[in-house]
């Protein structure tokens, strides 16, 4: 056998070899999303709610190497030892796409990359709470450290008891540039189950409408004993309330100590 044929026969090899195939996973994260209700704080009643849930994704660090914008598959980048099938493979056992190869992901950057996401667009009565599904597909061997999720928007219909009067607030809440964050800890790869499980939960905050420093002004302003509150109607009211939410509410990860995670 001469050398030509012998590097014929290794990369050969090397493919056959290969357990990824492109769009197969290996492993699937089942996410249950745990949403509780706003509760009454304050003089303010809650009636009724609503929740539309925009996106969630899954992440994970970025990995130690120096990235480079034009790569050559035949010459793989520092610490990825085959790229083949539009794929890298590195040397710790993840792979990432020519695309984003070329964009610096799976490269020493401080940040994180997203490994997997799920545009959701479900709205949800929260009256009684609610819960939300979502199966995460992952084609990559990766160690899961973070979940992100974006919420479009939360819709408050409450009632207001001010001074011996009462008023219906209609409170349209948009929040989707500022997704929620929360740890956690999962690894896909070869020796993982091929499918594990996830419990998260939002728990918003307990005094949300307690002390707020534009309400009053809102009262002034309303008519027909009507509040409305959005990005432009009391926009500094909804600013307030959405400050709040992201600065106190809980999104947590509850681990369940029985699976094998």
């Amino acid at each position: 056998m001469n050398r030509t044929e012998f590097s014929l026969l290794t990369i050969a090899l090397l493919l056959a070899g290969c357990t990824y195939e492109p769009g197969s996973p290996w492993g699937y994260l089942d996410a249950e999303l745990q949403i509780d209700p706003v509760s009454d704080s304050g003089d303010v009643e809650v009636i009724s709610q609503s929740i539309t849930l925009d996106e969630m994704q899954l992440r994970a660090p970025a990995e130690a190497a120096a990235g480079a914008q034009d790569f050559d598959p035949s010459d793989p980048p520092p610490e990825f030892t085959l790229c083949h099938q539009d794929h890298c493979h590195h040397e710790d056992g993840y792979t990432v796409s020519y695309d984003d190869i070329a964009a610096g992901v799976g490269f020493e950057s401080g940040g994180q990359i997203t490994a997997a996401r799920r545009k959701l667009e479900t709205s949800l009565g929260l009256n009684q709470g609610a819960d939300q599904e979502v199966e995460f597909r992952l084609v990559d061997q990766v160690s899961i450290n973070e979940a992100a999720l974006t919420i479009d928007q939360l819709y408050i219909e409450a009632q207001l008891e001010n001074g011996g009067e009462v008023y219906d607030l209609q409170i349209t809440l948009a929040m989707a540039t500022r997704p929620f964050r929360t740890g956690i800890s999962y690894r896909i790869g070869r020796d993982s189950p091929e499918r594990q499980r996830a419990e998260l939960e939002i728990d918003w905050p307990d005094s949300l409408f307690a002390e707020l420093e534009h309400l009053d002004g809102a009262v002034e302003s309303a008519s027909d004993n009507t509040i409305v509150v959005h990005g432009t109607s009391n926009h500094q009211l909804r600013n307030e309330l959405v400050d709040r939410i992201h600065d106190d509410t809980s999104f947590r990860w509850i681990e369940d100590e029985s699976e094998d995670s």
